[in-house]
């Protein structure tokens, strides 16, 4: 038996549909795991002189997974502490894997603004990343 054209149109139409339905309850899901993610990744790194940047969230499909990306700022408001810090990364809070991290101080009076890397030993196999090479695989992932 063959189907015509607009038949098989039309089941096209769809299984796009229902994909799409998918693909959105998808996205829906990783904002609300991402924002539980988030307000419990900052419970571990309440500090009164962190500045919290906004999460972003994204359900990469090629991945199959919901990626959060969180930031803090260290040191920035305080005049006392020598050091600003910054701490980016990305994590698949599916399996609570740092996918990418960029973690680096820059102190307050080096007129060079020079960026020291400091390493974390709790994030799995990811490599701190300067901030140029981080920006790099954000778009990476948050682009799929």
């Amino acid at each position: 038996m063959k189907l015509s054209a607009s038949v098989f149109i039309w089941l096209s139409c769809i299984s796009m549909t229902a994909f799409a339905g998918e693909l959105e309850n998808s996205k829906i899901k990783c904002a609300e795991l991402g924002y539980k993610f988030s307000s419990e990744f900052k419970k571990e790194y309440v500090s009164e002189i962190s500045v919290w940047g906004n999460p972003e969230f994204h359900y990469n499909s090629s991945l199959g997974t919901c990626l959060v990306y969180t930031e803090v700022i260290d040191g920035a408001l305080n005049k006392d502490i020598n050091s600003i810090w910054y701490y980016r990364r990305i994590t698949d809070i599916f399996s609570n894997k740092v996918l990418a991290y960029s973690r680096y101080f820059i102190e307050k009076k080096d007129p060079s603004k020079k960026i020291t890397l400091a390493n974390l030993a709790n994030v799995g196999d990811a490599v701190n990343l300067t901030p140029e090479m981080f920006a790099i695989k954000k778009a990476e992932l948050f682009g799929r």
